[in-house]
């Protein structure tokens, strides 16, 4: 009898585990997944690209909420479903100085938060060319007539 109940209780015991165990699959939040981490740009990039993705696999509604004005981002929105989805960067350099440039990315999801994604832009000086209209001077050429 003895031994009958010991069974009982391991069978038991087991069916527990398993039934909970079982449970939590269907209860795992999904995550969302960002590659790179942070952000560099250098002044010669004229395109970068980020991966955001869901972990594990699925449906997740994305939203770019923050950026710093130098940067053009594509999509501002839009569906993860299942597979990586690329955001393309852009930085817009023209109307900046010389410089360091730090900001963020803010993405903001239906079901799995908010993430802040690092930003960093390096400008190198860019000698401005400047024509001195006045100082241009066109001759005719008097062997073509």
């Amino acid at each position: 009898m003895k031994m009958k109940n010991t069974i009982f209780a391991f069978a038991a015991l087991l069916f527990s585990v398993l039934l909970f165990t079982t449970c939590a699959k269907d209860d795992v939040a999904v995550q969302l997944k960002i590659s790179p981490d942070s952000l560099v740009i250098v002044d010669s990039d004229t395109l970068k690209g980020i991966s955001i993705s869901t972990e594990p696999k699925g449906k997740m509604e994305f939203k770019i909420t923050q950026k710093p004005g130098w940067l053009s981002i594509e999509p501002l929105s839009g569906t993860i479903n299942g597979t990586a989805l690329s955001l393309k960067i852009r930085p817009l350099k023209d109307s900046l100085v010389e410089g360091v440039y730090k900001g963020k990315i803010s993405i903001i999801t239906n079901n799995a938060g908010t993430f802040d994604l690092p930003v960093t832009l390096s400008v190198n000086g860019h000698p401005k060319i400047k024509t001195n209209m006045s100082a241009i001077n066109f001759t005719e050429n008097s062997s073509e007539t």
